[in-house]
Formats: structure tokens, C-alpha cells, sequence
């Protein structure tokens, strides 16, 4: 009887060297982007669900368009088993250990990068760093269907897969982690001032530009708007006067404030009453970008975020008794959750 193990290891090498594959690797080269990303785990069916590092994506054409934008990598396969699946065995549970190691040069698998050019004759700020980083290890489960497998090995044979980094070498400037490494939204501006601070977080020794640079990564629920009666307050500390307020989120008017000092404001966005305010007590509203130009290093600033639990959901967060929560009711009327018969403030006691 044949062993249905025997073909997953040269399977496994061609999905780790698809993964691996760079642009000049490839023969013949791409005409397209499209057609390098298509490159990534062809074997993938398209509705096959994919998880990376803890971070599930639906389907093949997400996880393709979100591994182009990683660091080049190099898979080494260390070990790895296969287990056939109940009823028939067409199935089989496939689990790889293996050692992977990135590009630390700063660009992703496209050459885009964030860098700036270079001054010539400037000095140094640290020693140069090699292109390859240390080895992480990794595992790889995925399960595959063996009678596709074993007509096409490079046709659509795998039904989910998971690939989790379960090691990271001290020295590595690569971050994995569950965390959210880029926005999830589309908008143009927004990925410009990603790439903006990315490259500012990495050549400066400035933490305000790490901060900026996750803060752009939040959603809206965690970027909550900052109102100007909260700039307002926040000027009022000491030494704040002449500083540059900076919010990674929304600004908002405030018609209850009756008078609002002269300062720059530089937000994410402003509204239309918020800049009027602003500009009419001849402060400025800036832009990150034009923030960057000026204070590269954050120098000079005050960074404000918004209160995140305001909103009314948070009301009723919280699991037990006494919490302080507030419950789901439909509504605050006589009929509604009194109490009544339970204690004697609610009409009877029983």
C-alpha cells in the first residue's frame, strides 16, 4: 500500500517557494502586478479560508493582495506530518514546522518603500544593517484534498490555511504580531500619511512619530473625535500655550464655547465649524503632512486624542452583577423592568 504522505514534502517546498518568490525570480517575468500576486499559493481555492498570525482573511484574492504588501521572505521546511481526515481519507490534515527569515531593507515585495533619498556626505545615524534578518519559526497547517493534489499539484487543492510565526529572534527589526500593521481603509490620503510616517518612525529617534504612525492605523471606534472646548482645556496647562496641538482623528465644533485662544491645530480632519473657530480667532488648521514639514521630530507639540468611551454602547458593557452596567431595555416607562413586588420603593414587596 502506498504511503499518502509521500508527495506533501515537494508540495510543501512549492508552496513555501511560491510564497517566497520575488519579482526577478520569477521566469517569465509578470506583465502585470496582478499577474505577480496571483503568483502567491495558486493551490489555494478561492473561497478558502486563510489565517496569518492570528489574523483571519476571507479568501484566496484578499490573502494574495495582503502578503504583496510583506517584506520579501526565505521559507527552510524543518519537519512536517500529514493526517487523512474521516470518512473517506480524501482529505488530509497537513501540519510544517519551518524556519523563515525576511527582508529588512524596508521595502515590500513590490520595492516600494518610504525612504527618501539619501544626503551625500551626511553622517550616519548607526551602523548598517544586513538585507537578511535572523530566522523566525513558523508553522504551517493547511489541509489539502489528496485526489486534487495528486492530478494537479498546482491547481486549486487546499482548503484552508494557517501560517503562524511561533518564534522571533531578539535582534529582528520585523514586527509579528496580531496588531494591525497598515490601515484598513482604501483612502489615498490616508496610506500617503502611512507612508509618511513610516519612514519618519524609522530615521528618527522620535517616539511622537510611532505613536502618530499606530494611531493611523486605529479604526474610527478607537480614533473618536476631539472637540475644540477639549483643545480649549488642554491649552489652559502649563506651558501649553504656545505648543502645536496634534489629533489623529476628527475635530469638532463646540457651539457652547463662548471664546477660543489663538493656536495651530494640525488634525487628521477638520470640520467646517471646527476650522471656522479655529481660523476665526486667527489660529491655523494644518494638515499631518504639513505637521511633518514643520516638526519632523514632534518637536514643540501636544498630542490629544478623543475620549473612547463615550460612546453609548460602552454603557452597557460588563458581565455580572454589580458593574454598574446599564441593562437593554426597550424603554424607562412604568412597564418596563421596575422591579415591582421586589422591594418596597417599587410599589410592594412580596
Amino acid at each position: 500500500m502506498s504511503d499518502p504522505t509521500a508527495p506533501l514534502e515537494a508540495f510543501i517546498k512549492k508552496i513555501f517557494a511560491s510564497l517566497d518568490a520575488s519579482l526577478s525570480s520569477i521566469s517569465p517575468p509578470p506583465a502585470s502586478p496582478e499577474q505577480y500576486i496571483a503568483h502567491f499559493v495558486p493551490q489555494l481555492k478561492q473561497t478558502s479560508p486563510v489565517i496569518v498570525n492570528g489574523s483571519p482573511i476571507a479568501g484566496k484574492g484578499p490573502f494574495q493582495a495582503s502578503w504583496v504588501k510583506s517584506p520579501l521572505t526565505q521559507h527552510l521546511l524543518t519537519s512536517y506530518d500529514g493526517h487523512a481526515m474521516p470518512p473517506n481519507g480524501q482529505l488530509m490534515v497537513v501540519n510544517c514546522s519551518a524556519k523563515v527569515r525576511f527582508d529588512e531593507s524596508g521595502r515590500n515585495r513590490m520595492g516600494e518603500t518610504a525612504d527618501l533619498p539619501q544626503v551625500v556626505g551626511a553622517a550616519s545615524t548607526g551602523p548598517a544593517r544586513p538585507s537578511w534578518g535572523d530566522w523566525f519559526g513558523v508553522n504551517l497547517t493547511f489541509i489539502v484534498d489528496l485526489p486534487l493534489l495528486k492530478a494537479n499539484d498546482m491547481g486549486e487543492c487546499i482548503e484552508s490555511l494557517n501560517w503562524r510565526c511561533t518564534y522571533k529572534p531578539e535582534s529582528s527589526v520585523v514586527s509579528i504580531s496580531g496588531h494591525r500593521s497598515a490601515p484598513k481603509s482604501d483612502n489615498v490620503y490616508l496610506k500617503l500619511l502611512v507612508k509618511l510616517y513610516s519612514f519618519l518612525a524609522r530615521r528618527t529617534d522620535a517616539s511622537f512619530n510611532k505613536v502618530v504612525l499606530k494611531s493611523l492605523f486605529l479604526s474610527k471606534i478607537n480614533r473618536p473625535p476631539v472637540s475644540v472646548s477639549r483643545i480649549n482645556r488642554a491649552l489652559k496647562q502649563k506651558g501649553a500655550a504656545e505648543k502645536t496641538i496634534v489629533v489623529v482623528g476628527t475635530v469638532t465644533d463646540d457651539s457652547r464655547l463662548l471664546s477660543f485662544p489663538k493656536t495651530t491645530v494640525a488634525a487628521l480632519r477638520f470640520t467646517a465649524g471646527a476650522k471656522a473657530t479655529i481660523l476665526k480667532n486667527g489660529g491655523e488648521a494644518i494638515t499631518l503632512d504639513q505637521l511633518a514639514l514643520r516638526a519632523p521630530k514632534g518637536q514643540n507639540t501636544l498630542l490629544l486624542r478623543g475620549p473612547r468611551n463615550a460612546r453609548e454602547a460602552v454603557r452597557h458593557f460588563g458581565m455580572g452583577p454589580h458593574k454598574n452596567k446599564a441593562p437593554r431595555i426597550l424603554s424607562k416607562g412604568r412597564k418596563f423592568e421596575r422591579a415591582r413586588g421586589k422591594r418596597h420603593s417599587r410599589g410592594f414587596k412580596v
